[in-house]
């Protein structure tokens, strides 16, 4: 474990590497971010990132990092739990709000246990902490095994309260960032249908005529705007394959999730404010974020899986990102 920086209010940040002979990973400690994956034998990073603390302070606070208690949009920035309406100032533009506003990914977690090949971050939310009910303690466990990265996440609460959780890394597969390119395809024959400030209606809408269509594998272009939910199960699974992006350079990644959801974005709101990898700041799209999340908003639309968690069932996800060259 190694200093990465100190934020504006003066808290410590630090890196933790964990590596295989086949693959390697950097983990903050500010927003349990991953800051950096490198396949071994590609001398390029595969994930978006900066070595620059203040860059996670603002335009990359979504890069990596693990987002919640409540990722996506909730409509009115409103949900119901138990008879009761809970509430969080509106963030974005309709009076919504998005991935809680600053969250646990503005928050210094802690190092709870490491070894070479894992590190366990956690964090202790209060309650009505984020505006959420329950003492909360929230962990991320990163791990290394051969080629394959895995995290769990987790949320144990004292009492009945809501969560929905997940890992926002920006993936490009190629030396040069930006996913145009590159094939992509998605095990889901349905997506979230939203309105117009890109919050659920409720219903769902098959994938089959549409842009989002990618259960055969699909050559990415600019034509491809993307900021969509697609359901990959009708209610948390068992570990499977849900995606996979296959790079120019031959590069291929699997990725597997117990998350009913993927939530695909292409990044046309990445800002050059900041230096990314290498040094150089990014372009808009530079890199296609591939998020394994519950149905957005599901709180607020009953027919979705339910984001309750309780001090018997607690919010549980496991996801990997499995790595080979095809070349």
């Amino acid at each position: 474990m190694t200093g990465f920086g100190t934020t504006s209010a003066g808290a410590q940040v630090d890196a933790v590497e964990i590596s295989s002979p086949g693959l390697f990973a950097r983990i903050l400690t500010f927003g349990a971010a991953l800051q950096d994956v490198r396949f071994a034998g590609k001398d390029h990073p595969l994930t978006l990132g900066s070595p620059d603390i203040a860059a996670y302070e603002g335009p990359f606070l979504s890069f990596g990092t693990v987002m919640g208690p409540l990722v996506n949009r909730v409509r009115n920035a409103q949900a119901p739990l138990d008879g009761a309406m809970l509430s969080w100032p509106a963030n974005i533009a309709g009076g919504h709000l998005l991935h809680s506003g600053a969250g646990v990914q503005s928050r210094v977690w802690q190092v709870e246990n490491q070894t070479a090949q894992s590190v366990l971050l956690g964090l202790r939310l209060d309650h009505m902490e984020d505006g959420l009910p329950g003492v909360r303690h929230l962990t991320a466990r990163y791990s290394i095994a051969a080629t394959c990265l895995r995290l769990e996440i987790r949320m144990e609460t004292d009492r009945p309260s809501l969560a929905s959780l997940a890992n926002h890394s920006y993936w490009s597969l190629d030396p040069t960032p930006g996913f145009e390119g590159q094939k992509l395809q998605v095990a889901a024959e349905d997506y979230t249908v939203l309105d117009a400030a890109l919050v659920a209606t409720g219903a769902l809408a098959p994938v089959s005529g549409t842009d989002f269509d990618f259960r055969a594998p699909r050559t990415l272009t600019q034509a491809d705007q993307l900021d969509i939910n697609l359901c990959t199960a009708n209610a948390p699974k068992a570990l499977r394959p849900v995606a996979w992006l296959q790079g120019r350079s031959g590069l291929r990644m699997e990725m597997a999730s117990t998350a009913p959801g993927l939530q695909v974005y292409d990044g046309k709101s990445i800002e050059d404010t900041y230096p990314g990898h290498g040094g150089v700041p990014y372009a808009a799209r530079a890199g296609l974020a591939l998020e394994a999340q519950h149905w957005p908003d599901a709180a607020n639309n009953p027919g979705f899986p339910s984001i309750r968690i309780t001090p018997d069932t607690p919010f549980e996800q496991v996801t990997e990102w499995r790595f080979e060259d095809t070349c």
